[in-house]
């Protein structure tokens, strides 16, 4: 709990705007949110967390065919997120 105040308190001082909406779009679910509810607004945060340390998410390896999109970012969280959400973001 001492671990969780503290993140809050740092969120608070030192993310930008961007991230503190996200971050209370995240954790604040409605009653009965189906998981699509709860992980796209995880992964929003997660987006905003990267922009906010200057990651350009647009950036493309040689070898890469496209830059990061929804989902990427949780498959590394939930193996299987695909089949576990569906077809359509």
């Amino acid at each position: 709990m001492e671990f969780a105040a503290a993140s809050i308190r740092d969120f608070t001082i030192w993310a930008s705007p961007e991230v503190l909406v996200q971050f209370e779009r995240f954790k604040s679910p409605k009653a009965g949110s189906s998981p699509r509810e709860v992980l796209f607004p995880f992964e929003d945060l997660l987006f905003a967390m990267r922009k906010d340390l200057g990651h350009s998410d647009g950036f493309r390896l040689p070898e890469s065919r496209a830059a990061l999109k929804r989902r990427d970012l949780l498959r590394l969280f939930v193996n299987g997120i695909d089949s576990y959400l569906g077809g359509a973001t």
